[in-house]
């Protein structure tokens, strides 16, 4: 059979509440005898008011059935007058349909062609009384945003356990009476704290908000300025602050995000007649930040004071696992995990993870001296008294034992019994500093 009759729905923005009058075109359009089809829209964005414009001969608002308008549905039934129909050049304008529009701000209608509740039934002189149809090509209307009304959650970042707070700002935010909308985060992550009110915003304070579902990831925010002229605020003023402790995982997000679930988005302007302009979210994102931990470090210390026999093996968690090494101190190899040889003191070690750029972990470990050392303990100070020339030093608070030997010996003129300089308790003649 013949080629249909090709039509073609305009795609075009409007702003909320204006009027709107959409083309509908064709092409093929060929000896048309008879011509009808319906034309469909969604009356939550759309509301009908006529059609205007006929570029068709014959073709006037008679043709038009407006019983299921008010379902997003018109009729449209012609029949040409001429015996061999009636021809149009490609890009024509057959008529045009007019709107109001009712729909939310972003939101949209598809203008199309269907077959209820009226059917297509297109008839040229050269079908032969058949039916060619009609090749749909739909168009689009959507309601713009010309307040363009925003609000701005920003971005933040801690330790796992720790608690940070995020900013809601406005921008955009003129004359406005009312405002509603939810925020939404994944409470696996985050646990919310508390809503820090900054009082930038006129007659914002307990009522205006809900945290009651906050454990599943959920705040409602519904604001009504209580003012008939509404209120105003500079672009960039934080209205409240979200707080959250960081339960996630290290290196774990979640966003926070202006939604319209459970309460959805309401933005009324003052002395609007209560139009929905909505609203333009620039969304946040709060993550857990990856941490090193040092979870175990194993020191052995010294056998004697001075010595050169300690060590130190440590155990890093988090991050990407791929760590690099840096120590300080004597004896140490500063890019080793581990270290030997060390002797008594205190090290440094800077973690540093090859992965995750600016991810380090500073400690300071102490090496200390084995309990099994050997102490050399010579007493209290003793004063020689009148009239005697030796007294008898006391060492039994040193080590004890048969792994032991003692030496003592006088630093000036003093004088060490030399058949008891190798016993705990020797005999000393003379004042002096005795070791």
């Amino acid at each position: 059979s013949p080629p249909g009759i090709t039509l073609i729905a305009e795609t075009t923005e409007v702003d909320p509440g204006q009027d709107i009058c959409i083309q509908i075109e064709v092409q093929e359009f060929d000896d048309v005898q008879d011509m009808a089809f319906t034309l469909i829209w969604e009356t939550g964005v759309l509301q009908y008011n006529g059609v205007q414009g006929f570029g068709l001969p014959g073709l006037s608002a008679a043709n038009f059935d407006e019983a299921n308008t008010l379902f997003g549905a018109l009729c449209v039934d012609w029949s040409a007058m001429a015996v061999d129909g009636e021809t149009l050049p490609d890009g024509s304008v057959l008529f045009e349909v007019c709107f109001t529009a009712v729909g939310d701000p972003f939101s949209c209608s598809e203008i199309t062609f269907l077959e209820f509740p009226c059917n297509i039934d297109v008839i040229t002189a050269a079908s032969n009384g058949f039916n060619v149809g009609v090749n749909a090509v739909p168009g689009e209307v959507c309601v713009t945003n010309p307040f363009n009304f925003a609000l701005t959650v920003s971005d933040a970042n801690g330790a796992p356990g720790s608690v940070v707070c995020v900013d809601v700002a406005v921008q955009n935010f003129v004359s406005l009476e009312s405002a509603q909308f939810s925020i939404n985060f994944d409470p696996s992550v985050l646990d919310y704290q508390n809503l820090v009110n900054t009082f930038n915003l006129p007659n914002f304070g307990l009522s205006s908000y809900s945290d009651n579902n906050a454990g599943v990831g959920v705040i409602t925010v519904d604001w009504d300025a209580n003012n008939p002229n509404g209120a105003s605020l500079g672009n960039g003023t934080v209205i409240f602050q979200l707080c959250f402790e960081l339960v996630g995982d290290p290196g774990e997000c979640s966003p926070v995000d202006i939604t319209g679930t459970p309460s959805s988005i309401e933005v009324i302007p003052a002395n609007s007649g209560g139009i929905n302009i909505g609203l333009i979210s620039e969304d946040g994102e709060v993550c857990t930040s990856q941490v090193l931990t040092l979870v175990n470090s194993v020191v052995t210390p010294v056998a004697c004071p001075g010595d050169n026999t300690g060590a130190i093996d440590i155990a890093i968690q988090g991050g990407s696992g791929s760590y690099s090494y840096n120590w300080s101190g004597p004896g140490v190899v500063p890019p080793a995990e581990d270290q030997l040889g060390l002797t008594n003191t205190t090290y440094s070690v800077t973690i540093t993870d090859n992965i995750f750029n600016g991810l380090q972990l500073v400690e300071s470990i102490t090496v200390g001296i084995s309990a099994q050392a050997p102490v050399a303990d010579a007493g209290e100070e003793l004063t020689i008294s009148c009239g005697n020339i030796s007294i008898e030093l006391d060492g039994s608070g040193s080590s004890q034992g048969a792994q032991y030997s003692y030496l003592w010996t006088n630093l000036g003129a003093g004088l060490v019994d030399p058949d008891e300089e190798t016993t705990l308790t020797p005999t000393v003649v003379g004042a002096d500093l005795y070791v």
